[in-house]
């Protein structure tokens, strides 16, 4: 990624250059040596003024070439002319050989740093980003350092160094509000994805997917989702006012009502108060609903028994079952104050209970509620702290990490809403709105990505995110032409060559995909998506041998691309290797069936008339 200046670092370099004139006498230099170097050096610096580049790079040369040791900074200068020059190589060559010679110099280990990061080799980047903001930490070296976390994936401590460059953003802060709002969304997208896969029918899984689907408004799906949470956790109310809404939407208006009366229920001492219709966005035609029968399913969940409800009627069963052996040895009625407390939907006085809860072996427990408490108030600066924090981190349980998922997303969408209402206007505000556009299949999307070009031409993301929009609409020719503009001004761009790779093969034109491809796994060799691409780039030169090697790494990183196995078992047969075809063929087989049978029991549970029983301490 080519990344972004402000004025504050170009201050800081000048004042360098300018100091290396002052320290000439302190190296052993003759007067006749004093002159030529500040000669030399007024001269590079003119034509640096002037634009002329290249006989600033010779007049550098020419002091480095004779006075090699005697004056470091002069490498720095060298550097930053190669730098602007975007010729990141050779700059960090020459900051490389500066700090060898003097460590102090601050701002080569920025600039070192930052070249690394737009060769797009963020883990060479990361130290020299962390000592420059330890020895002076500005504004820049707090983002640069950021993106160099987020680029290493540390994204807790990228959003850190965002944070800390926030408040001295000036004109950047669209970029940094950007930039922390993808660090949130990337903790979120990991989280659920993994759990996705590990437990992809559990509660907790469909409830995330379901608040993704309606933060997409897709409602449709969303209500689905917290249909099938509802059926498995019969006694969390936190999922029924959103599936009641989510059904007020689609028009459905007895399950609406029934979902709403469940959520009421559970929640006796909380002031009722009704959905809003005019506040919701405008009703979408049902075409799920003739499959789904919402309200039979509805009807059929067990009743709520008000004498045996669970303590926290707000949170899933797992935690419920924690609550209720924490409260079974409970002596100081702290806990008690603060569950109570949560129960009647005063949320400040249970935080206030929590809060002084001291509790080593229940600190998970306690942030939790802290937590979920925070996100209630929609406080999800307190909440994602918590998340962050290693009583809920280090807790490997799946409610906990769906909860910090759901936090980092919400967190995310607060940054993004916060770009958006204070900088309409900037590119990042622009290009949050395409991608929302994008995201719900609206045609408005492309018209943002432009105009977001526009008002930043030498933006490096913009056009992937736009190539992205044109590909899931089949549109290659665009879509290669935005991948090929992004080349134009970041050459190291291994998300353009990764595309453009994929593009060629899905156009069966594999000699043109294959160098991008190459490329795209020299900068990230773990790509799983690429080395199938790459796979197929070979299977269409008929290069069957490293076809079969491609698609066997892509199953080593990611086992749950199964439709390579069904590709390595024709390879494998066209090769003459039964014995070797016949395994991947049940391979995929083995997991077709798997999938197919899952499908099978959801279809079958949205079907049944019967649920799981009441809330019983200790279940």
């Amino acid at each position: 990624m080519t990344v972004p200046w402000g004025i504050g670092t170009i201050r800081l370099a000048a004042a360098l250059l300018l100091a290396a004139v002052t320290l000439f006498s302190q190296q052993g230099l003759q007067p006749a040596d004093y002159a030529e170097i500040g000669t030399r050096f007024r001269a590079a610096r003119g034509f640096e003024r002037a634009g002329d580049l290249d006989k600033a790079l010779f007049e550098y040369r020419a002091i480095l070439d004779k006075y090699p040791t005697a004056v470091p900074r002069v490498y720095h200068n060298l550097g930053l002319v190669h730098y602007y020059g975007r010729d990141w190589q050779s700059a960090i060559e020459a900051f490389e050989t500066g700090i060898a010679l003097d460590a102090t110099m601050v701002a080569s280990r920025l600039f070192l740093g930052v070249s690394y990061l737009n060769l797009e080799r963020p883990e060479k980047a990361l130290a020299h980003l962390e000592a420059a903001h330890e020895l002076q930490p500005t504004f820049e070296s707090a983002l640069h350092l950021g993106q160099a976390y987020a680029a290493n994936l540390r994204r807790q401590e990228a959003i850190a160094a965002y944070r800390e460059a926030l408040p001295l953003a000036g004109d950047e802060a669209p970029n940094v509000l950007y930039s922390i709002g993808q660090a949130y969304l990337g903790l979120a997208e990991r989280i659920v994805n993994e759990q996705a896969m590990s437990h992809p029918e559990s509660k907790n899984t469909h409830l995330a997917a379901a608040r993704v689907f309606e933060s997409q408004q897709v409602y449709q799906v969303a209500a689905i989702k917290y249909l099938e949470a509802a059926e498995l956790d019969p006694f969390n109310a936190s999922i029924f006012f959103p599936l009641a809404r989510m059904l007020a939407i689609l028009g459905l208006g007895v399950p609406s009502d029934l979902a709403l009366e469940r959520y009421w229920s559970l929640l006796p001492d909380v002031p009722r108060m009704a959905i809003d219709k005019s506040m919701l966005p405008k009703e979408q035609v049902a075409e799920i609903g003739t499959k789904v029968e919402f309200e039979g399913i509805l009807r059929s969940l067990p009743p709520v028994d008000p004498e045996n409800l669970p303590p926290l009627p707000m949170v899933g069963r797992e935690v419920n079952e924690e609550l209720v052996r924490r409260l079974e040895r409970s002596g100081s009625g702290v806990w008690e104050a603060g569950i109570e407390a949560a129960s009647a939907g005063r949320f400040e006085a249970s935080l206030e209970s929590l809060d002084g809860i001291r509790a080593e072996d229940d600190a998970w427990l306690r942030d939790y509620l802290r937590a979920s408490l925070h996100v209630w108030l929609d406080d999800y600066q307190s909440a994602a702290l918590l998340a962050a924090g290693k009583p809920l981190a280090s807790r490997p349980s799946q409610p906990v990490r769906i909860l910090r998922a759901e936090i980092f997303r919400q967190a995310s969408i607060e940054a993004f809403g916060g770009l958006v209402d204070e900088y309409p206007a900037s590119c990042r505000a622009r290009l949050v709105r395409a991608m929302n556009f994008a995201a719900q299949e609206k045609a408005e999307a492309e018209a943002e990505f432009l105009a977001a070009i526009e008002a930043c031409p030498l933006d490096t993301q913009i056009r992937i995110e736009l190539a992205d929009y044109y590909l899931w609409n089949s549109q290659y020719d665009e879509a290669r032409q935005a991948c090929l503009d992004e080349l134009e001004i970041h050459p190291h761009s291994s998300a353009a060559k990764k595309r453009l790779g994929r593009i060629h093969v899905q156009l069966r034109d594999a000699p043109r995909a294959l160098p991008y491809l190459l490329a795209a796994t020299e900068s990230d060799p773990e790509d799983a998506d690429v080395r199938t691409d790459l796979g197929r780039a070979y299977e269409l030169l008929q290069r069957w041998d490293e076809a079969v090697a491609e698609y066997r790494l892509a199953l080593e990183l990611d086992p749950t691309l199964n439709r390579v196995h069904y590709v390595l078992a024709r390879l494998y047969r066209q090769l003459g290797q039964a014995d070797l075809a016949k395994q991947q063929f049940d391979l995929f087989k083995r997991n077709e069936d798997e999938a197919r049978q899952t499908r099978t029991a959801r279809i079958q549970r949205l079907r049944k008339k019967e649920a799981p029983g009441q809330f019983a301490p200790g279940r």
